[in-house]
């Protein structure tokens, strides 16, 4: 079932060892993972993510900006903190609307990340509908980071 958070629904955040969007759909490898194994720090990595939002049909003709961040402990970032990427999305429907049916609004990417220390950290998405002005919507995961062959653990 969805989360509702600030107004938009997200049905799913995750990280990946890769993903991307394909005919509509997310092509993974590695998802979910508890840790990441990096060879030193600081370590430069490609980071997945996948971010499905549960839409309503209204809101498909709506256009969203997502601001990706890692932080190296589990606090939110700051208002003012500089995002490692930005995503700018507008739902598209390639096959119709079926009644009843859920409609989402797939987000699959893979970003540079400067792991910069071991430990805990936190990846952040805040979720802006483009000419709103209601507050984002926040989600994110932990990640462990630590030291090692390069290589990630589901």
């Amino acid at each position: 079932m969805p989360t509702k958070m600030g107004g938009m629904r997200v049905d799913s955040f995750f990280l990946a060892n890769y993903a991307e969007q394909r005919g509509g759909l997310a092509n993974i490898l590695g998802a979910f993972p508890e840790w990441w194994t990096v060879p030193n720090v600081p370590c430069r990595m490609a980071v997945g993510f996948v971010l499905v939002q549960d839409l309503d049909e209204a809101e498909l003709e709506s256009a969203y900006s997502i601001h990706l961040y890692i932080r190296p402990d589990t606090t939110p970032p700051p208002d003012d903190s500089t995002p490692l990427g930005i995503v700018e999305t507008l739902p598209r429907r390639t096959s119709p609307i079926w009644q009843g049916a859920p409609t989402r609004n797939l987000i699959a990417h893979r970003f540079p990340v400067e792991f910069a220390q071991h430990g805990l950290h936190r990846v952040t998405a805040r979720i802006w509908e483009q000419g709103s002005e209601a507050e984002p919507t926040t989600v994110g995961v932990n990640l462990f980071v630590k030291p090692g062959p390069p290589q990630v653990s589901t």
